[in-house]
């Protein structure tokens, strides 16, 4: 009946969801998700690390790429760009950055996301600190 099948609906939607999330908790990678209104729809823990964000993304409201990147204004002219670009991939580039008092490089890239239809509905911003390769 109705009720069985809404029950297996959302079960399913809710170990899709959790597996999602178990995926970009895991990425030692930051991992920054931006839909095409600038919005930012998911923060990784490796990101909230690497930049030392404090940021939630609340689905309901979340905040602007802008606001939440605000510490890192060097960061934010580099990836807005991406962003704003969302629907062509860009290759991976470097950027030096004061991260915690201390110089640090962090390469960068992105990634279009769209829907199975072909529209463009964000970008993935993936980055990592690699201070400690290029600095040897």
């Amino acid at each position: 009946g109705v009720p069985f099948d809404n029950e297996k609906l959302m079960r399913a939607l809710e170990a899709s969801k959790s597996f999602r999330e178990a995926i970009v908790s895991c990425l030692s990678a930051g991992l920054l998700v931006v839909d095409v209104k600038g919005r930012l729809l998911e923060v990784n823990p490796s990101a909230k690390r690497i930049l030392g964000l404090k940021c939630d993304c609340d689905e309901e409201h979340p905040p602007r790429m802008e606001e939440a990147l605000a510490a890192h204004p060097e960061f934010l002219s580099a990836v807005a760009p991406l962003a704003a670009a969302s629907c062509v991939p860009q290759a991976r580039k470097e950027i030096s950055l004061l991260l915690a008092g201390k110089p640090s490089v962090i390469g960068y890239s992105s990634v279009p996301l769209s829907r199975k239809n072909g529209e463009c509905i964000g970008t993935a911003v993936l980055f990592q600190d690699i201070t400690a390769f290029v600095r040897k």
